[in-house]
């Protein structure tokens, strides 16, 4: 069959429930003479081709790996949103005259879920708005803090601020849960754990989209054949395991060399012919460029490193 993006999936799924090989060929691979075509008439020179043995199929990755990347990109969702309603809750507390930032650095940590959460149920006295901080911030950032919670009170303003709140903890639910289910599948695709195995060195501390997995360092590495990028500065878990899942540990099988790698990924510059004429076009660049770009810029940012240099 000819690669038609997420619309040959559930024909895929059929043939492969039915015990059939499917073999994905590229559409540049069957193009034969110029003009329009019907289907039954593609799928026949389609066909001829495939008899002849004209025809190399891509890679089709199994049902237990192709899983793998659903749930990661499903949890890649919330995150957006959630960042949005946090301007919703931060453009209530100005409404408000609140100083949500003062004295707290992430408005949603624990102390500031505690005060968005008092404020809701009525509490307006400064005093005890400060005492649900953290013992540190009370020590330290009394002061500011107490004068940055003499706000005005007004109703509308806390009327934004529950439906901002409320939406915002149900995008971290559903990170939670998506969090759980990715948990299954690499728990499954990494193996049980050998325990003769060295026991691996401790990973760079990710940041608040890092997935809420135990022991996640040790399970990709597992999956990854005992193979650690984390070692190089600016390397986390996090951007590691989203390029894992786009490309998967075993690139041999997919692209022979790093020309087909790059182009796919969407470094290499695009080319466009029609007729005659040649062109280059600027070609769409896949996630796992996108994040191998990521990974780029932090190992980059670490001036203090040899790699930082390059």
């Amino acid at each position: 069959m000819e690669a038609t993006g997420g619309y040959g999936l559930c024909a895929d799924a059929v043939l492969e429930q039915a015990g059939l090989e499917v073999r994905v060929v590229n559409g540049k691979h069957v193009q034969n003479l110029p003009g329009r075509k019907p289907d039954m008439r593609d799928c026949q020179w389609i066909a001829t081709l495939h008899a002849h043995g004209l025809l190399r199929s891509g890679f089709v990755a199994p049902e237990h790996l192709r899983c793998r990347p659903d749930y990661r990109r499903l949890r890649s969702d919330p995150i957006p949103l959630a960042a949005g309603h946090e301007l919703h809750l931060q453009k209530a507390f100005e409404r408000l005259n609140v100083k949500r930032h003062a004295g707290i650095s992430d408005g949603t940590g624990v102390s500031g879920l505690k005060r968005i959460r008092a404020i809701l149920a009525g509490e307006r006295d400064p005093e005890q708005l400060l005492a649900l901080c953290d013992a540190q911030i009370q020590k330290q950032k009394a002061p500011r803090v107490r004068e940055s919670l003499r706000g005005t009170g007004k109703e509308a303003p806390l009327f934004a601020l529950r439906p901002a709140l409320e939406a915002w903890e149900f995008d971290q639910q559903k990170r939670a849960e998506w969090d759980q289910a990715g948990e299954r599948v690499l728990r499954a695709l990494a193996g049980p754990a050998d325990a003769a195995a060295p026991v691996p060195p401790p990973a760079q501390k990710g940041g608040h989209n890092t997935p809420q997995i135990q022991k996640l360092h040790g399970l990709w590495r597992r999956r990854g054949g005992g193979k650690d990028p984390t070692v190089l500065p600016g390397v986390a878990d996090y951007p590691l395991l989203q390029v894992i899942g786009e490309t998967g540990t075993e690139r041999g099988r997919n692209w022979k060399t790093e020309k087909p790698f790059t182009a796919w990924l969407g470094w290499a510059p695009g080319s466009r012919q029609s007729g005659q004429r040649r062109g280059s076009q600027k070609r769409g660049r896949h996630r796992a460029g996108r994040w191998f770009c990521v990974l780029a810029r932090s190992v980059g940012r670490r001036v203090a490193k040899a790699l930082g240099g390059v």
